[in-house]
């Protein structure tokens, strides 16, 4: 009974925690390059109580600048420094209640000045959100939410030529061009990679320029259950073996990737670490197994981990290192000849010509037990 009556002692305080702290906002009167301006209403929804409210300054080095004001003037980072920051409200309650509330809002610099991220407004991006706007070579694409990494390319399908690339904004900026030409393209696709409900999502559009105005024609989205299918390997032809990872397919733009390799042959195993290895004990002739782990990083957490492990030969029509062949490549029934010469064998397998009364022997390929 009394742990039941603490849980409901704590689901209640849970729930007035909830309905205090949603009174609490923060208004934002100004919003400039150097200073952002705001000011908590606190004091006005808890007039008779004594409050302790601070605004903390968070950036990628921590917390740089704090102040007790309930009107503040916080400075802002240099954007050469660090391109995205955080104001965070702190209010305490110590002779009233056994909490405090704790709100932040998150600032990212773009087109030279500061915008507040409106967290609780975003949806789900998605392809079908992307509006775009600008001439033919100055474009500008957004999306109704945070997109993880953008990308846009000419010609569509393969885009072999990069026009512009952004991450975690809703902004990307285009400048199309083609340096073959010179001229722009008529043609672009944009891809963006979203992370949503434990899934990376990867759609594309294709935008046409109808001589007034980007069109889109079509389209496609991809859900990306694991990042690690869009990335390989590499070998090359000389001497001992070098291997790096292939990351051009990549659909994920990540802060940080580390990479572990080992390399297998005749009893030996070796390891080395980066983008790239090299293993001078390797000869031509070994038969490889050949593994990596790759760990991929986010803000300084792992995000995804790939691993991978396969068997290399080193094929001398075209020199390089193939992948050895696993699998049976045909399969034939054995066939016995049987013959029937009346010849008795002990169950040893040896050759007799008298068997004895009880005694068990092999005659034409069946057993027998002499009886009489």
């Amino acid at each position: 009974m009394k742990k039941l009556l603490l849980a409901v002692l704590v689901l209640l305080g849970l729930q007035i925690q909830a309905q205090t702290c949603d009174t609490i906002t923060n208004t934002y009167l100004s919003i400039g390059p150097d200073t952002i301006e705001v000011k908590s209403n606190v004091y006005d929804v808890w007039p008779n109580l004594f409050v302790i409210h601070s605004y903390d300054y968070y950036d990628n080095s921590g917390v740089t600048f704090i102040d007790t004001a309930r009107h503040a003037f916080i400075p802002t980072p240099d954007p050469n420094i660090a391109d995205t920051f955080s104001i965070c409200s702190w209010d305490d309650f110590p002779f009233v209640a056994p909490w405090n509330c704790f709100k932040c809002d998150t600032f990212v610099y773009h087109s030279g000045q500061w915008n507040m991220l409106q967290y609780q407004s975003l949806q789900t991006p998605s392809c079908d959100s992307l509006t775009i706007s600008g001439s033919q070579y100055q474009i500008i694409i957004e999306s109704n939410a945070l997109v993880d990494y953008w990308t846009t390319g000419a010609p569509t399908l393969t885009c072999p030529n990069v026009l512009g690339e952004d991450s975690s904004s809703t902004i990307h900026s285009v400048y199309n061009y083609n340096t073959t030409t010179g001229l722009p393209f008529d043609t672009i696709t944009t891809c963006i990679t979203y992370y949503v409900n434990g899934v990376y999502t990867y759609c594309c559009v294709d935008w046409v320029w109808d001589a007034n105005m980007w069109i889109r024609v079509g389209t496609q989205t991809t859900p990306i259950t694991n990042i690690c299918d869009s990335i390989t390997y590499w070998t090359d032809q000389s001497q001992g073996f070098n291997i790096g990872l292939d990351t051009t397919g990549i659909v994920y733009n990540p802060d940080s990737i580390e990479i572990w390799w080992a390399v297998c042959t005749n009893g030996l195993c070796y390891s080395e670490q980066g983008m790239y290895a090299y293993f001078p004990q390797v000869m031509t002739s070994d038969t490889l197994k050949v593994s990596y782990d790759v760990y991929i990083y986010e803000n300084g957490v792992i995000v995804e981990v790939c691993t991978m492990e396969e068997w290399l030969v080193f094929d001398q029509n075209s020199f390089s290192w193939v992948l050895l062949n696993m699998n049976p490549t045909s399969i034939n029934e054995i066939t016995f000849n049987k013959i029937n010469d009346g010849r008795m064998y002990d169950m040893l397998g040896r050759e007799i010509t008298n068997v004895t009364l009880g005694t068990m022997y092999i005659k034409n390929g069946k057993k027998y037990i002499r009886t009489r």
